[in-house]
């Protein structure tokens, strides 16, 4: 890949229009996706693919062998998505307008080739990316909450009360000293000021689910808004056990294993890969306030219990997916495959994915 130096974006800009060009940094691209409707589950494969393909450059452009040329931050190529007066310009915008600082445009164009072709359509991230390890953020909220302590303790609260922990959980609300309080975690404030944050993350979700980020005063305070390193689905996505992304293979076995036909397979597969990227841990909070967990998305409105009962969403962010499939084919034996949009926009009536390698 290119970028253009001073030089040569001097000449560029002197024989046509004024471009503004801009770096993202890592975070601030990621919050710029996912305010463009890019699923949080597929954050990562996003960020390493503009890692890879412009170095995170608004004004990166490549000659490629053929004569066409890739623009902008995701190296859009002019011989069929935009137009320079060479190729047949599917998202209908000038090539031109994929070099500048806003990257509005770029997003909506990459969205219909990912539509079209997944991730495969670019070799950066074919090449350095797939099955890859993923790029990771830091989270602004245990920064500045607690700076990551797991020990914290602030006792200076004007109503009394104590927060506890690395994300700093209050006890007049979540956690419990002695058997004072509501204690909507149920557990003891103690045991968030260990170096084991299992329980910590489990609560954080809890509050999360219920108020959003703006439960913590920090966030509000120094995170909302502003530049600083921050993916909104690092808290949401923890899981209570180590994060697995499943191969194409594994979960059709793990599928096959529990009753689910071997003709149905390539539509799971194709639904999965939609919703979730194969990831146990994904998690995406709709425009309704809902949630949908795990490697299928299932929703916290309708099929699990956002709260600790035995029927909680946490259960469906582990490795373990037996309930999750479970869970998942009551679903289709109530509504099909039309109960998951990944399905209905991606894979009905498409070409599936072949899953004869796996037996």
């Amino acid at each position: 890949m290119k970028v253009f130096s001073i030089a040569a974006l001097t000449i560029v800009v002197a024989c046509s229009v004024v471009i503004e060009a801009k770096k993202f940094g890592k975070c601030e691209l990621a919050k710029a996706l996912a305010n463009n409707g890019i699923a949080k589950a597929s954050l990562p494969d996003w960020i390493c693919l503009v890692q890879n393909e412009s170095a995170f450059s608004t004004s990166a452009t490549n000659k490629n062998k053929n004569g066409s040329t890739d623009y902008g931050i995701f190296q859009i190529n002019n011989k069929y998505w935009c137009d320079s007066g060479y190729g047949s310009n599917d998202c209908k915008i000038a090539c031109s307008s994929l070099l500048n600082d806003d990257i509005t445009d770029d997003i909506k164009c990459a969205k219909l080739i990912h539509k079209r072709h997944g991730f495969n359509a670019w070799y950066g991230w074919k090449n350095h990316c797939n099955g890859k390890t993923l790029p990771s953020v830091r989270i602004c909220l245990v920064e500045n909450e607690s700076r990551y302590d797991s020990t914290a303790l602030n006792a200076k609260n004007k109503d009394g009360s104590t927060d506890y922990g690395i994300f700093q959980i209050n006890n007049r609300y979540w956690c419990a000293e002695g058997k004072v309080g509501p204690n909507e975690c149920k557990l003891q404030c103690r045991s968030l000021r260990d170096d084991n944050i299992i329980d910590d993350i489990r609560c954080a979700k809890f509050i999360y689910a219920r108020h959003r980020f703006n439960a913590w005063v920090a966030w509000r305070n120094k995170c909302n808004g502003k530049t600083k390193p921050i993916l909104l689905a690092v808290v949401v996505s923890c899981s209570v056990s180590e994060a697995k992304t499943f191969t194409k293979c594994e979960l059709v076995k793990a599928l096959y294993s529990r009753g689910i036909p071997k003709k149905s397979l390539p539509d799971w597969v194709c639904l999965v890969q939609w919703e979730s990227s194969f990831r146990t841990t994904a998690t995406h909070v709709n425009d309704d306030g809902s949630t949908d967990y795990g490697i299928f998305q299932i929703n916290n409105q309708y099929w699990c219990d956002s709260s600790y009962g035995s029927n909680a969403c946490r259960y469906l962010l582990t490795d373990d997916i037996s309930d999750d499939i479970k869970c998942a084919k009551l679903i289709y034996s109530q509504h099909r495959f039309e109960a998951w949009y990944g399905w209905v926009q991606h894979c009905k009536g498409q070409s599936l994915p072949d899953v004869s390698e796996c037996f």
